[in-house]
């Protein structure tokens, strides 16, 4: 489903779903998928920092 999604609707599902997702797994798709995402202007820095430790803990590339 979140394929399908525009550039912005896309981002901030991904968003809300690496700070509130039911579950671990959610969380985790949702921080690699950030991670691999363009940052843009506005992105909070605390985020942006747990992607970084998420993808360093993690060794995928």
């Amino acid at each position: 489903m979140i394929k399908k999604l525009n550039g912005a609707k896309k981002r901030s599902l991904l968003i809300r779903n690496a700070v509130f997702g039911k579950s671990v797994r959610v969380r985790m798709h949702a921080l690699r998928d950030l991670s691999r995402s363009k940052p843009e202007d506005g992105d909070s820095g605390w985020l942006l920092e747990t992607v970084l430790k998420y993808e360093k803990i993690s060794g995928k590339d």
